[in-house]
C-alpha cells in the first residue's frame, strides 16, 4: 500500500490529506510512509496556506501542514506570506500550535533572516506561562548570535521556564 511519487504521474498532498489528515486525524509526520521534505516538494503553496488558515480543521492538520510549509523552498512573496500568518498563528493560536510555528520559523531559518519578524513574534510571545513555547524561544535564541538584546531576552525566558510558580521539581537549576 505505497503510495508513488512523482510530478509526471500528477501526484500532490491531496494524495495523502484527506484520508490520513482529515478522515483518520492523523499527522505528518518524519516517520511516515512519506517524509515531510518530499511532501512539501510537491505540495501547492495555495493549498497549505488555505488549510493552515482553516479554523475549521483540527489543529492536528494544521500543525502538520505547517511543517509541510517549514520544508518548502518559497519565493520572496510567499515568504512575506508564510510570515503574515505565522504572526495571525502566534497570536490566535494554542500554546502548543505556537510553538509548532516557532518550530517552523527556526527550520525555515526565518529568525536570522528577518529579525523584525523575529522581533515581533519575541515581543509577543515573550514572557510564556507555556513550556512549549519557552522551550522553543530558547532554542530559536541560542542559536542567533550573541547581544545585549538577545541575551537579557534569553535569561528573562530561561529563568522563567526554569522557576514556574507551582513547580515543585528540583532541577538544580537555583
Amino acid at each position: 500500500n505505497r503510495w508513488s511519487i512523482s510530478s509526471e504521474n500528477g501526484w500532490s498532498i491531496w494524495a495523502v490529506f484527506p484520508d490520513q489528515c482529515i478522515n483518520k486525524t492523523f499527522w505528518l509526520a518524519n516517520n511516515g510512509k512519506i517524509k515531510i521534505d518530499v511532501l512539501a516538494k510537491f505540495a501547492k503553496f495555495e493549498f497549505l496556506i488555505t488549510e493552515i488558515s482553516n479554523q475549521e480543521r483540527l489543529e492536528r492538520n494544521r500543525i502538520s501542514l505547517t511543517e509541510v510549509i517549514s520544508y518548502k523552498i518559497l519565493t520572496t512573496d510567499q515568504n512575506e506570506i508564510v510570515k503574515n500568518l505565522f504572526t495571525e498563528l502566534v497570536k490566535s493560536e494554542s500554546a502548543f500550535f505556537q510553538s509548532e510555528v516557532l518550530r517552523a520559523v527556526k527550520r525555515m531559518n526565518i529568525h536570522h533572516e528577518d529579525f523584525s519578524f523575529w522581533n515581533q513574534l519575541l515581543q509577543f510571545l515573550h514572557p510564556t506561562i507555556h513550556d512549549e513555547v519557552s522551550h522553543q524561544l530558547i532554542s530559536i535564541i541560542g542559536s542567533l548570535e550573541d547581544n545585549s538584546e538577545n541575551n537579557k531576552y534569553f535569561i528573562e525566558i530561561v529563568k522563567s521556564h526554569f522557576s514556574r510558580p507551582g513547580d515543585r521539581v528540583i532541577r538544580g537549576t537555583e
